[in-house]
């Protein structure tokens, strides 16, 4: 009869198992979830501090990977639109570009990196590689004519770059 207990109690050890840790992946999940809720309710009541701090919590949790992305975008426009802290955003931008290449953001990432570049910084070669980079990832895309008109925005600065190297 001993026996028969522990097979019944053994068989029930995997399903406890299996039980906690689902309950605990539901747990981060609905944490992120809620989070991600909460950062959204401050970045539309304008408290950025409080925003930034949720999303940079959400980032840390490395659980749902597709709220992790969306908050490094928000993170990069509270940065570049809130704060002027340009490079910080570009390092948020450059994440989403370099970690996540398939995502719909990281194409938008990319656009607004290369507007960054080329409209705040003056840096026009950055801005160069970083339009023509996408112009060759998505040549299809509907943001293709504005790539172009920033590229040939973009023309004279160079141009005039190039005379005073070669003068």
């Amino acid at each position: 009869m001993k026996w028969l207990m522990m097979i019944k109690v053994n068989n029930l050890i995997p399903k406890f198992l299996f039980t906690v840790i689902l309950l605990l992946f539901y747990a981060c999940n609905n944490n992120d979830s809620e989070l991600w809720d909460n950062a959204k309710k401050d970045y539309s009541n304008k408290d950025y501090e409080n925003c930034v701090i949720k999303l940079q919590q959400i980032i840390d949790s490395e659980s749902d990977l597709e709220t992790i992305i969306q908050s490094k975008y928000l993170l990069s426009e509270i940065y570049l639109n809130e704060y002027d802290q340009y490079f910080i955003a570009l390092d948020y931008l450059n994440m989403i570009i370099d970690e996540h290449t398939q995502h719909e953001l990281a194409k938008k990432s990319l656009f607004t990196a290369a507007y960054i570049y080329g409209n705040y910084l003056d840096a026009y070669t950055d801005s160069y590689n970083y339009y023509n980079k996408f112009l060759s990832l998505y040549p299809q895309d509907d943001l293709i004519e504005s790539v172009k008109y920033e590229l040939n925005n973009l023309t004279p600065y160079l141009n005039k770059t190039k005379s005073l190297i070669n003068n």
